[in-house]
């Protein structure tokens, strides 16, 4: 999300695309995979595309924006490849395993997080004014809300924005 909001859109929707590049590239590195002729020059456009936009639109404050979306692209491609390796394994440990590796870590950055985004509201008088600001954030991410949909509860602030494809999201705020 960091890398998408400091690139337009059109930047960012090709940088994506190294994804494939990544994976490919892993799979003849370290999994030792062959590439031929038909798989090289499939990668050509891709590799080619990224490297005019390295030149134009990347240049100055959004290069930050770059690599973090290539860091990502990386970690997808690190995840397709690990797929592919154990997709002859049981389906429920894979996808054990991959929850377990995705929240873990995230389980573990929340009490970093937690303090760095809610001083405000630890004595339970600000959950609002914080939600309304994660809400700023939702919304600049092409979410979607009601006016005044953030609300203060006994138990803290809520709010239930859309998604882009028009899921409902909760937002909550514990003080």
């Amino acid at each position: 999300m960091l890398g998408l909001a400091r690139l337009p859109a059109a930047s960012s929707s090709l940088l994506l695309n190294l994804e494939a590049v990544f994976t490919l590239a892993i799979a003849v590195v370290v999994g030792r995979e062959h590439l031929g002729r038909r798989g090289l020059i499939s990668a050509d456009p891709t590799v080619a595309g990224a490297v005019v936009l390295s030149q134009g639109s990347l240049s100055g404050s959004t290069w930050w924006g770059a690599c973090l979306i290539a860091l990502a692209t990386l970690a997808w491609a690190i995840d397709n490849n690990l797929s592919q390796r154990l997709s002859q394994r049981d389906p429920l440990q894979i996808a054990s395993l991959k929850a377990a590796g995705a929240s873990l870590p995230m389980l573990a950055l929340a009490p970093a997080a937690w303090r760095a985004v809610s001083t405000g509201a630890r004595d339970g008088t600000d959950t609002v004014s914080l939600l309304n600001t994660w809400m700023e954030g939702a919304l600049g991410v092409d979410a979607s809300a009601l006016k005044d949909s953030c609300r203060g509860e006994s138990f803290g602030a809520e709010a239930w924005p859309h998604d882009p494809e028009g899921n409902r999201l909760l937002l909550l705020v514990l003080p």
